[in-house]
Parts: structure tokens; sequence; C-alpha cells
């Protein structure tokens, strides 16, 4: 069957005289109330049907395959056809009309909007949803957007990439959930410019020199080192995700874990506030010292609301202060004075403040700086990580006495204090000494201070002649009390000595007084 054909509208050479109006008027609606005659070959452009109701029914047409589905709009007719503003087809939507809606994080739907009852094709449509250009980022499409779809198991990560703060945040959570309890102290070398670090925790310690410019790269390495053998025991465990524009992840229950890490360290249990809100549910937790919101604005509902506020507290409770001493939180830090194995759970230090005078202008400041910060955290008066006074101490169940144990007990002696052998030092035999006129005199003085018996000096005669005036002896000094003085006597032993036999005894008294007094300088 042949399309119908039909005249083009005729429009009279004058336009100057009314006549010339209305035949033009009345052309234009004849022409326009004829069908198209290219309907049938391009289906999809049809935009008008008669009805019943003189009405005229058009289908929207969609921008991409992406579009959203498509819908039927019914509109007055007026004597030159459909109105302009009423035209069907794409319009043009919110993210084309603002250039920078793909870097607004804003997750509400967009809303039609109202033109003073007067109905449009924009009004029919009830949400409008951003549509992702080519080269950039997907968009968001509503709060309840699961963020991760592959989950990622530790086995499968490279720790030599990680960044300082997923070091802390994996390890930290790894080691609430394994109980784990780890302990770091650190010392410094004797440069004083290097940093040194051991890491005890439930089957494992670890140790490093001091090799290390600051606390900080001491503590990073020694948990990325930790982590390599966490990795060969916990292949399977699934990585937690960090917080984001999105729901907390659904894989763990980020309340009982901020739960389990407070009873660790030590701290006051969360405390959270239900706040009302026209779109969904916001909760505000209190925890450490600090106070924390959730990633989104809103929530649907008041479970995830709460997972959400757990799960940001406890990634910065986890790496907080990371540029500034992070070693002084989050993971605990053992004091070098306070280092005892017998501690019941681990926690932190209290903090060090210092008061000082600061400028009015410098308060300003730091106040407008911090109203820009997005997240609002409050410090309390009270140092972080230190439980009251009327807390209980939790119990470590590592620690408990066994009932039924199957080894024998081993009593652990107490060290013997050292008791030093000799009573004086060579410097006060030295000092005692020194006004004494004979060796014989300060031989006698020297076994007197180290509590010896006054040896017995023998001289023998070796030349064979009866004459006393002169001759040549040998002497030595014999103890017997002493055990090693015995076995090294004679001590101080001359030979060819000549002389009188007063000057043999002085030449032995001598020796012996120099061998006692190296003797008690190398037992000192």
């Amino acid at each position: 069957m042949e399309p119908p054909t039909f005249g083009a509208p005729s429009f009279p050479h004058s336009t100057t005289s009314p006549q010339g109006l209305g035949s033009m008027a009345e052309g234009f609606t004849n022409w326009a109330s004829q069908p198209s005659p290219y309907r049938t070959i391009a289906p999809w452009t049809s935009y008008r049907e008669r009805n019943s109701n003189n009405t005229t029914t058009t289908t929207s047409h969609e921008l991409s395959p992406a579009s959203a589905p498509r819908k039927t709009i019914s509109f007055p007719l007026t004597p030159f056809g459909p109105s302009v503003s009423n035209i069907p087809g794409p319009r043009p939507s919110r993210a084309d009309q603002l250039p920078m809606f793909e870097s607004l994080e804003d997750e509400r739907p967009i809303k039609a909007e109202q033109n003073q009852g007067n109905r449009t094709l924009a009004d029919s449509i009830a949400h409008v949803q951003p549509v992702a250009r080519a080269g950039n980022t997907r968009a968001k499409s509503s709060p309840a957007h699961v963020s991760r779809a592959n989950p990622v198991s530790l086995g499968s990560l490279n720790l030599e990439t990680l960044s300082d703060s997923r070091i802390f945040y994996y390890f930290g959570v790894l080691a609430i959930q394994t109980v784990l309890l780890p302990q770091f102290h650190f010392t410094r070398g004797r440069k004083r410019d290097r940093w040194g670090v051991k890491m005890t925790m439930y089957g494992m310690t670890l140790v490093r020199s001091h090799v290390y410019a600051s606390r900080k790269d001491a503590k990073v390495d020694v948990c990325k080192e930790a982590l390599k053998k966490l990795k060969v025991e916990h292949p399977d465990w699934i990585v937690p995700e960090r917080p984001g524009g999105s729901l907390p992840p659904v894989d763990r229950d980020w309340v009982r874990i901020l739960r389990e890490y407070c009873a660790q360290q030590g701290l006051r249990d969360p405390r959270y506030t239900t706040y009302e809100h026209h779109q969904g549910y916001r909760h505000e937790v209190e925890v450490g010292g600090g106070m924390y919101f959730g990633v989104l604005r809103h929530y649907p509902d008041e479970h995830s609301s709460r997972q959400g506020a757990a799960h940001l507290a406890l990634y910065d409770m986890l790496v907080r202060g990371e540029d500034s001493h992070p070693e002084l939180q989050g993971l605990s830090t053992m004091n070098a004075r306070k280092a005892s194995p017998s501690a019941l759970v681990s926690r932190d230090p209290p903090r060090m403040s210092f008061k000082q005078h600061i400028p009015a202008k410098r308060k300003r400041e730091d106040h407008e700086r911090s109203r820009a910060v997005s997240r609002r955290v409050r410090e309390s008066r009270s140092p972080v990580n230190v439980p009251s006074a009327q807390e209980s101490m939790p119990s470590n169940a590592n620690l408990q006495p066994l009932k039924n144990s199957r080894l024998a007990a081993i009593e652990i002696q107490p060290p013997v204090a050292e008791e030093r052998r000799w009573k004086a030092t060579p410097s006060e035999l030295s000092y005692q000494i020194r006004n004494l006129e004979s060796w014989t005199m300060k031989l006698e003085r020297i076994c007197n201070l180290l509590a010896l018996e006054q040896p017995e000096i023998r001289i023998e005669r070796t030349d064979g002649r009866l004459i006393e005036e002169g001759g040549e002896y040998t002497a030595g000094a014999w103890f017997t009390l002493d055990p090693f003085l015995t076995r090294a006597s004679p001590i101080g032993k001359v030979q060819d000595v000549r002389g009188t036999r007063d000057a043999a005894h002085e030449a032995c008294a001598q020796r012996v007084s120099d061998y006692l007094i190296r003797l008690v300088e190398e037992d000192s």
C-alpha cells in the first residue's frame, strides 16, 4: 500500500495582509495534521499518532543503550501541532548541564523539577541518574553501592608495594581477630639518632637493630616482617577494605571488632549516639578520646550506620598519627621502663602534653583550619588509652595458671647477687700504703685490707758462706689458708740477691705486694 501524499503548505506571496496571515496558519495546520510519509522508513522517528481523545502520544528516545527505560508521555495538541516546549526527545541531563558533576560526591538521586503545575518531559522522569562519560570514572548510583566485588586474600598481596597506612591497618585487624596482642619496645642506639625495635606477640618475637632513622620506620619494617610470617599461616585471610564512599563491607562485624580492640587495649567500651536524618540513619561513636561519624552523610538502615562509624573509628585508631609518632598510638607500645612480661593486656602509654602560651592570632587560625576538615574529631582532656581507676582490669587467658598441667612446675630461684671477692680496690690499697716506709709493713697492711693471712717468707743462702755480713740469698712467700694463693706459692720469689737477709726479705715483700695489687685489679 502506497503511503498517502499531501501537498506542501501554500504561503501567499504577500504576508503583510491579514488574509495572508490567516492563509499561512490554515495551511500549516493542514500540513501538520497529515501523517508523515517517512513513518514507514524510520518507525522510531514517528512522533505523533492520533487517538480518540484528540491527544498525541510521543515515545521518548534514549541517548544511549545505557539510558533509562522508555517512558510514554501524553500532551494536548495545539492549532499548530505539538507545543515546542513539549516536543519529545532527548533533553540534556543534569550531568550535561554541570561540567563538574562527575567530581561531585553526591549520593542522592536527582529529583525531577516541577514547573508550576505544567508537566513537561522532565516531569515524567522520576529519577535521573548521572551517566558516566567516556574516560571518566564510574558514577555512584546510590549509597547502597557495594565497594568491592572480588575479595583480596593475604596470600595474594605483594607486601613490598603496600603503603605504611595499609601495613598498619592490615596487621592491626589481623592481630585483633587472631588475638596476637603485639607489643613494641623501642630502644635508641649509641649515636642517639638510630632506633631499634623489639616486637613480641603470641608465638613470635621479632628484633631489629639500631639502623632506622625514626621509630616510625622501625615499626613499619617490623610490621611488614610480621605480615610476611603471618601470610604463610593465614593465606586465605581476606584483607579488610578501608573506609570509602560506600557502605561498610558485610564480611566483618566492625562493631564487634572495635569492641575487642578496646578490650585488648584496656579502653572504655565504645558509645554510640543516634542522630535523626531525613533520608536515613546516622551514628556517632565515642572511643579512645575521639568521636567519629561514618563516611557517608546517611545510611539506609541503623545496622549499616553503626558499622560505618565503627569501621572509620577503628581505621583511624590503627593508623592515626602516621606522620608523627605512630608508635605511640594504634598498636600497643611497651615503655622501656615498664616492659614487664606479666602485663595483663597490651596498652598504649599515656600521651605527654605540654601547655604553653599560644597567641590569640594563632588560635584563631587553628580554629579556622579545623573547621575546614570534613570529619570532626574531638580529643578529650583525659589521656588516650589509659583506663580509669574505676574500671576493672581485663585478664589475659594466656597468663592464667593451668589446673591440669602434665608437666611438673619448675621453681625459679631468685638471682643471687654476686659478692665481691676482695673488700678493697687497687686504688684503695695504693692509697693506704703510700705513707709506709718498708715493704714489709706495706705487705702486712695489704693482707689486713684483703682479709688474708700474713705470708711466710722463706729465705735461703745460696753461696755456702758462713759469714753473716754479706752473701747471696733466695726468698719466696708462702700462703697456707687461701686455696689459690697456696697453689701459686711461692709468690714473689727472688734469686741471687746480694746483701743481707733483711735486703732479701724487703725485695720479696715488694714483689708479693705488687702481685696482690695486680690480682685484685684483674678480679675487679
